[in-house]
């Protein structure tokens, strides 16, 4: 709970908490630390990441700044307990779940590819994007029901991403058109273009 409440707090703007999350992440943790590498206060913060205060789960993360330090973690031996419960927490939502570290392994960039298409709007065309794919699954609605449908600029798009739990510096993008100031629009009377 210790954990969870930790987590809860930094993403309410608590200093501290922040500090706690900032100031010598590891050496903190490592002092919770059991002698089996069991971690409970990290298992309590990664839960916090995927979990409403009523153990429900949330697909969007409340707190991307403590999201982003925490995961980063998915790597270091020490920790690989916390994520390995964390795998088995999140294993029945796999399929709604667009990236979660696999026990404590890096499943290697988050490539999505944007598919653009234009769209007839007051007798001319518009540049937008049609669908977000990841391994060739289609996860627009995935990302636009947690992100909405707008594209300012790929830095803030990806900066936007982190709510899913995905690592800023796992994510990259591919489109074949630059991703400044469009609207992802998911319409069937969207024309996917070969110009692109």
């Amino acid at each position: 709970m210790i954990g969870r409440y930790i987590v809860r707090a930094a993403s309410n703007g608590t200093f501290k908490a922040q500090n706690l999350l900032t100031d010598n992440l590891l050496g903190f943790l490592n002092s919770y630390s059991e002698n089996d590498r069991e971690n409970h206060l990290l298992n309590g913060m990664l839960f916090e990441l995927y979990f409403n205060n009523s153990g429900q789960f949330r697909f969007a993360s409340e707190n991307t700044f403590a999201s982003n330090l925490l995961l980063e973690l998915r790597d270091n031996g020490l920790f690989a307990k916390s994520f390995a419960y964390l795998n088995k927490v999140l294993k029945p939502f796999a399929n709604d779940i667009i990236y979660y570290p696999i026990d404590g392994t890096n499943q290697g960039t988050i490539s999505l590819d944007l598919v653009p298409a234009y769209e007839q709007y007051w007798g001319g065309k518009i540049t937008v994007i049609k669908e977000i794919h990841l391994n060739a699954k289609n996860v627009t609605d995935n990302i636009t029901a947690v992100i909405g449908t707008s594209i300012e600029s790929p830095d803030r798009f990806k900066q936007a991403l982190t709510a899913l739990n995905i690592p800023l510096s796992l994510i990259s993008l591919n489109s074949p058109i630059e991703l400044n100031d469009l609207d992802i629009r998911q319409h069937p009377n969207t024309e996917v273009s070969s110009d692109f």
